[in-house]
């Protein structure tokens, strides 16, 4: 018995260390050695799945890493990494409501049901949290040990203020799929996000910058797990794909060779209204005022101080952030803290970005987009998607969509859309009718026109095609989720659905309160099966259907096996797959809803039409400012959005390798003190003076050419008067000048006739007799001063002189031309060719480029005098000065603020820019506007306003004033955005007097003096 029992004894023992061998996996890479577990999914028979948790791929981004862009982490080389545990999740920022009665007040029950699984997986917060998580299946067979894994990367999405990567268990897809699944976390909120703009750039997509980082290791260590870091997938839903998205056309992820080949967008791209902030700057400004980092009642959103405020910021604990984030106020539809147009992650807007002309780098990505029935299920109250919505409710809805969406004819958008999604099928508006169209234009309008747009842009019929494009619509039902609602009369998958069925969650057996999905059936099961299997196929070829079909050994493969799925193009009518457990290929999704939103609205929402005075009260719906007319959070009262510097060009296409990627920096505010500038100018005066000289030198040749062509014909008429003196002979005694063998009186009757014939010759026909010393000769011509010559051959003479004195005038006349035409050029020269009628209006479609402006703005500076980041400086500031100057009223002029055009010229004038103001007179129904007029020659700031508005001329002069010494250095962007800072807050409502200081007469005028001189010279 002692025997067997030790010999028991060693057996366990051997059993325990051969089952520890097992589960433990140990990796080497170039940043250390990683130490992982072997698992076995939940659920059905599938092989093992080593997972190696918690492994950092950047710095901890606190203190004076924070908002700041990730840095790679450092390598553990000293000891090897325990990964057998989650890390922290990111700090959240905006958690949905966690109370039941206010949350069903806002959302859906399903999406509580969500968020109350995730609150577990969420209690572990911190700064230090990018972490990645691998999923790696087991090739238990040594045949397929050589070959690479294709990799998975999952960009967790529903919102950019919370969820984690390490919610999702990636182990069954991995398994199931034999891909690599990798999640990770990111900074979210105003961690990830906070944008901010200064004088020459913005910044602010740090949480981008940590996907960069994350694929960046990976390129590197993936062949040390057994991955194919040339066949890496993206994949994000929501914001999620949103970023993956911004991904697909960013330079940074081509470092000579893409970080990823592949990516799936599902419910989410950049597109998407939501996407993008346009205005990150007020957030901003929010914050560091609630924190205490920058005074309240600022009379600018851009300061100076940026990178110190961002310093007050970083010394902040994360609590306090928190906090001050919970008190911004962000419009409903839109997004606070998102990813802003920097230039650098993001090289311009996504519609650029994706467009035929630039976006090579987005089309050489194989793209897959999957969208639910209804997105935009969890954006109403339960109870509303429970009975329905009245009339009232669905008006409101719609008002706030049109007021923060668009800026011009907001009330034609908004009857257009009634008309669209209203059931008329159903004249009796039965609530349940009218929230299915409201359910039905918020996934239209915020996800399903952006995906179709997305996929249209990147396989546009223009250039060629350089990847695959597939689209499938989820529209299962989850049977148990449907019964929490059974009569509410909604159909097809909600928003998220698709989510734990690509993860493989109902192959899950039982019900386990720590999972983050359960309740699923076997039809689900089935369904998950087919999703897993197009996501892993795709992963591997780039083709949901490559390199085989759906397998038939489960009941629903058998359906999907048989059909085939054609890619979304033209020549296949923009096929897509509809998954069901009656699976379908379907052409044109929701075709009628995307042209409303994609074309028809766009054409409506352009702003009016050039030299069309249209009021600006005519684009505000009714009752604009009732607050109670309104869902939620509306935008602020502005004409227009609040846009961040505009980037650099794009790159060319192809794009150039990270090596010459763009870098940010801060060129010096005084435009005087740069040499680019200084070039810039010059190169203005070397334009105009080389006109002048062409036209001189012009006009140089030609009066060669008639001194040339001058000399020529005096010459011909000398040598034809030699010749014909030769003809004749003088007489000794009295000066006679026919020739003698002709007029001899001995001259023999052969040689008279021949005179007469010579004479017939030259004087016609006719004859004059006439003596010469009482001789009668009567076939010699006609003499004139002692010189014989005929009177036609007078004629000829004479004509001959009148050209000569022609020819001199005309280059008399041509020498009067050319000295006008100086005059005229040379205000031009000198920089004054522009005049009230001739200045250009930047706000004019056909005159801003003049302007040097690339859109309708509110600066003009023909000269180029200031870079293309100060004159974006400027404009921005003088639009922020419209919206300070905004007061309270009874009527739209009394709340109306001040708009302004910036003029800048060589010389200027207070006439000219009172004339300019009277001209373009911007605001005929409320008079609030005035145009500044920045004059480089005498470095003086003119202002002209109109009677209406509340800037005084005595406010105006005291504020130039106190920036006189700013503009006589040549500090003319610090200056004027001084002056508009402290001009808004000032106001005189009694008005303002312009005064007309005496103009200085200018050289160019002295030089017209000279005009009537220089003609009494030439004549």
């Amino acid at each position: 018995m002692r025997i067997a029992s030790f010999l028991s004894l060693i057996f366990f023992n051997l059993a325990d260390e051969l089952v520890w061998a097992y589960e433990l996996r140990s990796v080497s890479t170039s940043w250390g050695i990683v130490r992982g577990e072997v698992v076995s999914p939940e659920g059905e028979d599938l092989p093992p799945v080593s997972q190696y948790l918690g492994i950092p791929y950047g710095v901890s981004p606190t203190g004076q890493y924070r908002f700041n862009m990730a840095i790679s982490a450092a390598k553990w080389t000293h000891m090897p990494k325990d990964a057998r545990k989650m890390s922290s999740a990111c700090m959240q920022t905006t958690m949905p409501e966690l109370s039941e009665t206010k949350a069903f007040k806002h959302t859906s029950a399903q999406r509580f049901d969500f968020v109350h699984r995730l609150l577990p997986k969420l209690k572990k917060q911190s700064e230090d949290c990018l972490f990645m998580n691998l999923f790696i299946p087991e090739r238990l067979e040594s045949s397929q040990r050589d070959n690479l894994l294709p990799v998975m990367v999952v960009v967790h999405g529903d919102d950019y203020g919370w969820g984690s990567g390490n919610a999702f268990n990636g182990s069954t897809l991995a398994s199931y799929g034999h891909i690599i699944v990798v999640t990770l976390n990111y900074r979210l909120g105003v961690y990830g996000f906070l944008g901010r703009c200064e004088s020459s750039s913005c910044s602010g997509n740090s949480g981008i910058s940590d996907l960069v980082s994350a694929l960046t290791m990976l390129n590197v260590i993936l062949p040390s797990f057994g991955g194919d870091p040339k066949s890496v997938t993206l994949m994000g839903w929501g914001s999620g794909g949103a970023l993956v998205s911004l991904l697909m056309a960013s330079p940074l992820t081509q470092p000579g060779r893409r970080l990823f080949r592949r990516a799936i967008l599902l419910d989410g791209t950049a597109l998407a209204p939501w996407a993008t902030t346009s205005n990150p700057q007020t957030y901003f400004m929010q914050i560091a005022e609630e924190l205490g980092c920058v005074a309240k009642n600022r009379s600018s959103q851009f300061n100076e101080g940026v990178d110190s405020i961002v310093r007050c910021l970083q010394v902040h604990s994360a609590d306090n952030i928190t906090k001050a984030v919970a008190k911004v106020e962000v419009p409903t539809f839109l997004s606070g803290f998102a990813p802003i147009v920097d230039g650098q992650l993001i090289p311009n807007k996504p519609e650029i970005s994706f467009s035929t002309q630039f976006g090579s780098l987005f089309r050489e990505i194989d793209l897959l987009v999957g969208v639910t029935t209804n997105p935009s299920h969890h954006m109403l109250s339960n109870e509303d998607l429970k009975a329905g919505i009245g009339k009232d409710k669905r008006n409101k809805i719609l008002r706030t969509l049109v007021r923060n969406l668009y800026d011009y004819h907001r009330d034609e958008i908004f009857s257009a859309i009634l008309n669209e999604y209203t059931d008329w099928d159903n004249p009796r508006d039965h609530p349940k009718s009218i929230r299915n169209g409201v359910l039905a234009a918020l996934a239209d309008v915020l996800y399903t026109a952006p995906l179709i747009e997305t996929l249209r842009k990147h396989n546009s019929d223009e250039v060629r095609k350089e990847a695959n494009t597939f689209m499938f619509a989820f529209a299962h039902e989850t049977r148990t989720w449907m019964q929490e609602q059974p009569n509410s009369g909604i159909r097809g998958s909600l928003s998220g659905d698709i989510v734990p069925y690509l993860f493989g969650y109902p192959l899950a057996t039982g019900d386990n309160d720590d999972r983050l999905y359960a309740g699923f059936n076997n039809d689900d099961r089935g369904i998950s099966k087919v999703i897993m299997h197009y996501i892993s196929s795709f992963v591997k070829t780039g083709d949901p259907s490559k390199p085989h079909g759906v397998p038939k050994n489960f009941p629903m493969g058998d359906v999907f096996h048989s059909t085939a799925w054609p890619q979304f193009d033209q020549p296949n009518r923009e096929a897509y797959l509809e998954i069901t457990d009656r699976p379908r290929v379907k052409n044109y999704y929701r075709n009628a809803q995307v042209g409303f939103w994609n074309s028809f609205i766009p054409q409506l929402h352009k702003n009016s039409k050039e030299n069309v005075v249209v009021a600006e009260e005519h684009h505000l719906l009714s009752d604009h400012f009732k607050k109670d007319s309104f869902f939620g959070q509306v935008r602020p009262f502005s004409s227009f959005h609040n846009m961040p510097f505009p980037p650099p060009p794009m790159p060319p296409s192809p794009p150039p390798t990270i090596g010459n990627k763009p870098k940010t920096t801060k060129p010096p505010l005084a435009t005087t003190a740069t040499p680019e500038t200084e070039r810039t100018v010059t190169g203005n005066y070397s334009s105009a003076l080389g006109i002048v000289v062409a036209v001189g030198v012009s006009f140089l040749i030609l009066n060669v050419c008639f001194a040339l062509l001058t000399y020529k014909k005096r010459g011909q008429d000398k040598r034809s008067k030699k010749k014909l003196q030769l003809q004749y002979q003088t007489y000794a005694s009295n000066h006679g000048v026919v020739p003698e063998p002709y007029n001899s009186l001995n001259s023999p009757e052969p040689l008279l006739a021949a005179s007469h014939k010579k004479i017939r010759r030259v004087c016609g026909r006719r004859r004059f007799p006439q003596r010469v010393h009482d001789t009668v000769a009567p076939l010699l011509p006609c003499t004139t001063a002692g010189v014989t010559v005929c009177r036609r051959h007078k004629r000829r003479l004479w004509k001959k002189y009148s050209q000569t004195n022609q020819i001199n005038f005309f280059l008399k006349a041509m020498g009067v031309l050319l000295f006008m035409m100086v005059c005229a050029y040379t205000p031009l020269a000198l920089g004054q060719e522009y005049t009230v009628d001739t200045f250009p209006n930047p706000k004019s479609a056909g005159q801003y480029v003049e302007c040097n402006m690339k859109s309708a703005s509110s600066v003009c500076d023909p000269y180029a005098t200031l870079t293309e980041t100060e004159r974006y400086r400027l404009n921005s500031e003088i639009v922020r000065f419209s919206t300070k100057t905004e007061e309270s009223g009874s009527n739209f002029c009394a709340r109306k603020g001040t708009d302004v055009i910036l003029g800048i010229v060589n010389e200027g004038s207070q006439k000219l820019v009172d004339g300019l103001r009277a001209k373009w007179d911007m605001d005929k129904q409320c008079g609030r506007n005035g145009v500044l007029l920045l004059s480089t020659g005498d470095r003086k700031l003119y202002g002209s306003f109109d009677s209406r508005s509340p800037i005084s001329a005595s406010d105006f002069q005291a504020v130039v004033s106190s920036e006189e010494t700013l503009l006589q250095t040549g500090q003319y962007t610090t200056a004027i955005v001084n002056v508009l800072k402290e001009l808004s807050t000032r106001g005189d409502p009694l008005g303002i007097k312009t005064t007309t200081p005496k103009q200085s007469a200018h050289s160019s005028a002295q030089l017209l003096l000279l005009i009537p001189l220089v003609i009494c010279r030439l004549f």
